[in-house]
């Protein structure tokens, strides 16, 4: 489906399902005015924001997210969600919402304006960003104190991670594993693979 197939439908979609352009542009994470510009013919989303676009209307792509959803909320280790295109959290586990719960409770919100150290370098540099977002990236592991800074009441604890990246449907998503570490070990990007080296 090309960009201009994905606007012909999204007035119709958007209304068979009762969304007004205020809800569907806080899906989509942009302005009321840019839903309304699209669908006016007036203008067109970014590649990054038609991806959103379909990954809503496409509700095979919405099952995707909602089982990873779900088996990431299951997991009895420290697990984490995040969609890529669209900067939010998806899911926790709930062994990380028992360590970070105010963390937590961002589910569904934007974090890029709150990522620090390691993590912020893959948002931070233009190359490895893109790289991530067209599936060029299979993961990233490292070592760090915290990816965002601190909410009230929460502790920072040096933890390895590994960041595994893939496409759901038509969104890229990180599915993040946490293992707390020595406190003393440095901070640091450890590796990042490639897929045509996998």
């Amino acid at each position: 489906m090309g960009e201009q197939d994905t606007l012909a439908i999204l007035k119709a979609w958007r209304r068979a399902n009762g969304l007004s352009q205020g809800r569907l542009a806080a899906r989509l994470n942009v302005s009321q005015a840019a839903v309304s510009r699209w669908e006016a013919g007036l203008d067109i989303p970014s590649l990054e924001v038609t991806g959103r676009i379909r990954s809503l209307i496409d509700p095979r792509a919405e099952q995707e997210i909602a089982r990873e959803e779900l088996l990431v909320r299951e997991q009895v280790g420290l697990r984490l969600l995040f969609d890529v295109d669209g900067s939010t959290l998806l899911a926790t586990s709930r062994a990380y919402a028992r360590l970070y719960p105010s963390f937590c409770r961002m589910t569904g919100r934007r974090f890029v304006d709150r990522l620090i150290g390691e993590t912020k370098i893959v948002y931070e540099d233009p190359a490895l960003h893109s790289s991530v977002k067209l599936g060029e990236v299979a993961m990233m592991s490292g070592t760090t104190e915290r990816h965002m800074d601190v909410l009230p009441g929460e502790v920072s604890l040096k933890h390895n991670w590994a960041m595994q990246f893939r496409k759901l449907g038509h969104r890229m998503v990180a599915e993040i594993s946490v293992e707390l570490c020595d406190p003393a070990a440095p901070t640091k990007i450890d590796k990042i693979i490639r897929v045509d080296e996998v």
